[in-house]
């Protein structure tokens, strides 16, 4: 998002398997101020859940009609970059990579997608003439079944419409060391380094290896007992397992980063055994640390900042529809 950004408030949705995480965020020049933070437990029914968190925001900012941002989890998510004539308009761009993922997806799955894309690079140019050349393009696809699965608890309380964004994905663009000047296409053009996000949640542990920008390798572990019920060592041997599959993964280097997030970030022991793998200390992502992020929310001092991080992600990123 360019650093001129509006001053609307922006909601930042992390519905999780434990919880709903939910961040209101406002541009404040060359920064953002939290507003208001909340995580609750999911109980059987996240659209109910959502509702009340939502209704409990201060009634001037439900009065303002903040844009609303949901995290999709980039397990069910296809990326695809694809470089086009840079003198092809909107139109053009989205019929060549509609035609561009048809070509790799079998027939049978070509049915209800939902499909969405950015430029990742600025259009290079001929030296000679000065004209424009080639753009490259980002696209992310993902079953129309899967999107209105995430959209449903927006909808059962009329909070739409609603933008998305795929959820470790605006976390490294808000953890890029350009942040707040097209934080998407700089974290995109990046270096080819691996980084390694690791969710550390109350009922699953997620692995997420990213190369400038686009996630590959991407697994998930349920903790045995479910939610706040594992206990430590239960929680660290399963983080130790989902280590073990990670490194025995033959197309893999070793990370440059790893970025650690979650309720269970604090744990115990987990720091040392990140260390074990991969001979360094694991990074807790901290946005009031790390970004800049002003906190006028006393609330949210109570929760963990490794918790809090997706959503506020979210209410910093632009999505990435161009259209």
């Amino acid at each position: 998002m360019a650093m001129s950004g509006c001053r609307t408030p922006v909601i930042g949705i992390d519905i999780g398997s434990y919880a709903i995480k939910l961040a209101v965020l406002r541009r404040r020049q060359h920064r953002w101020l939290l507003l208001c933070a909340k995580s609750e437990p999911v109980a059987d029914n996240p659209g109910k859940t959502l509702g009340s968190m939502l209704g409990s925001l201060p009634c001037w900012l439900r009065l303002s009609q903040p844009r609303i941002v949901l995290a999709i989890h980039c397990a069910g998510v296809m990326f695809r970059k694809t470089k086009l004539p840079a003198t092809l308009d909107l139109h053009q761009v989205d019929l060549a990579l509609r035609l561009d993922i048809e070509k790799h997806l079998p027939q049978e799955d070509q049915q209800g997608l939902f499909m969405d894309y950015c430029p990742v690079t600025p259009a290079d140019g001929d030296s000679d003439t000065g004209h424009q050349l080639t753009r490259v393009w980002l696209t992310a696809v993902c079953t129309d079944a899967l999107m209105q699965d995430c959209l449903q608890p927006l909808r059962a309380v009329r909070r739409m419409p609603v933008q998305v964004a795929i959820d470790v994905m605006v976390l490294a663009a808000a953890s890029s060391p350009r942040a707040g000047e097209n934080q998407m296409a700089h974290l995109l053009d990046a270096d080819n380094s691996l980084h390694l996000y690791i969710d550390a949640g109350f009922s699953s542990v997620r692995l997420c290896a990213m190369t400038a920008g686009i996630p590959g390798y991407v697994r998930s572990y349920p903790l045995s007992g479910g939610q706040m019920q594992a206990d430590c060592s239960g929680f660290l041997l399963i983080m130790r397992r989902a280590l073990q599959q990670y490194r025995m993964s033959e197309m893999l280097t070793q990370p440059a980063r790893v970025l650690l997030y979650g309720g269970r970030a604090a744990t115990s022991g987990l720091s040392e055994l990140i260390r074990q793998f991969f001979g360094f200390n694991p990074q807790s992502i901290d946005p009031f640390t790390d970004w800049p992020i002003d906190n006028a929310c006393l609330h949210s001092k109570s929760l963990p900042p490794t918790i809090l991080a997706p959503a506020i992600a979210l209410a910093m990123q632009e999505p990435m529809t161009c259209q």
